[in-house]
């Protein structure tokens, strides 16, 4: 055996007694435990939630102002609001879920220890992918949720700490910086088999459509319409239309104190009247059987439940529509697709046969109408 053989030799021997000594170590170590990263986060004294959207390298170049959040939600009580988006109530089970997330994290330690990581994590100051600042009575925490740290797992950094954690369970995807992720989407809800007028009102006429007494009538400007041989009223296309209201969905809470004096739309929807209550027994039960003697003369008459209504006001704004019912407290902003049919209803929209929806040249606009729209006549 060469001297240089003898040499290698003794190198190899080396490296295994060392990866063997290395085996046995990390063998034997204990993997650490999950710890809490938050442990003193006291959720019931949170009064203010606070979310940044994603904040990029570039947004810090130059003097640009502090970013604000996307997303302010207030307590009040036991209830949550929407301050910076005209006080619309949030769903409370949402911003629970969220702060019980942010007190359940856990992690095996830290990722990292080290500042100059913070950027490549997206939990850096000014550079991150959702900034959450949660307020309580003794002040503000403030977390940074970044990328992926694997496994399923989210890097996630606390203010003022270098330390970055990998936490499962949590993503920045999932704390959402829209309004509508914080609240219930539904505006409106109409069952269409309870609907026994629509009546749709805008500055060229008005055309409503009534089941009140039977099967659908169609008036326009307050006068029953005439159809022409062959046309009827398509029970099909109603029924289309009423769909759109069957769920109202909001894009983004509205200012419930905009102008709305001179809205592109009032809309008008009647429901059936509630059945009158049965007639009451001597021992106030109600009764299973028509009573045989008939009331007393001076007996007050029943009073039949009024029927309920659904007063919208409308108002295009860009691509969406601006939403108010009357008499509430809250506005949306919906997406024109699903008010543009009964916005721009028409009386050929619902009659079916007959010449009305048969090619003919375009008659001339009213006065004052808008161009490329057809008159409710």
């Amino acid at each position: 055996m060469t001297r240089l053989n003898k040499i290698l030799a003794v190198v190899l021997g080396v490296q295994l007694v060392l990866a063997i000594v290395m085996l046995r170590r990390d063998h034997g170590a204990p993997v650490a435990r999950l710890a809490a990263i938050a442990p003193d986060l006291d959720t019931d004294r949170v009064t203010r939630v606070q979310i940044f959207g994603p904040r990029e390298r570039d947004a810090t170049a130059g003097a640009a102002a502090a970013p604000t959040a996307a997303i302010d939600l207030r307590r009040d009580g036991d209830a949550w609001s929407l301050a910076d988006h005209f006080g619309y109530p949030a769903d409370t089970a949402k911003v629970v879920s969220l702060l019980g997330d942010l007190r359940g994290m856990k992690a095996r330690g830290p990722m990292t220890t080290s500042a100059a990581r913070h950027v490549q994590l997206g939990v850096a100051d000014d550079v991150y992918q959702r900034k959450v600042v949660l307020t309580t009575d003794a002040g503000d925490r403030t977390f940074y949720v970044g990328q992926s740290a694997g496994g399923r797992r989210t890097a996630v950094r606390r203010d003022g700490d270098d330390k970055v954690y990998a936490v499962g369970g949590l993503s920045a995807y999932a704390i959402d910086a829209t309004p509508r992720g914080w609240v219930d989407t539904t505006y409106l809800a109409v069952a269409k088999d309870q609907v026994a007028s629509l009546e749709v009102r805008t500055p060229h006429g008005t055309l409503a459509l009534d089941r009140t007494l039977g099967p659908w009538t169609l008036a326009v400007d307050g006068a029953a319409a005439t159809l022409a041989a062959g046309e009827a009223l398509d029970p099909t296309k109603i029924d289309g239309l009423l769909s759109h209201l069957t769920r109202l969905t909001l894009a983004e809470p509205g200012d419930p104190a905009r102008d709305a004096s001179q809205p592109t739309a009032t809309i008008t929807v009647r429901l059936r009247a509630p059945a009158a209550p049965a007639p009451a027994t001597a021992d106030g039960a109600a009764a299973d059987a028509p009573v045989a003697d008939a009331p007393a003369a001076d007996a007050p008459a029943a009073a039949s439940p009024a029927a309920p209504e659904h007063v919208l006001d409308v108002i295009a704004d860009g691509d969406r529509y601006w939403v108010h019912e009357r008499g509430a407290p809250h506005a949306a902003m919906v997406d024109k697709s699903q008010l543009a049919g009964l916005v721009e209803l028409s009386r050929d929209a619902v009659i079916t046969g007959g010449t009305a929806n048969a090619t003919a040249p375009t008659a001339p606009a009213p006065r004052g109408a808008a161009p490329g729209k057809a008159p409710h006549g």
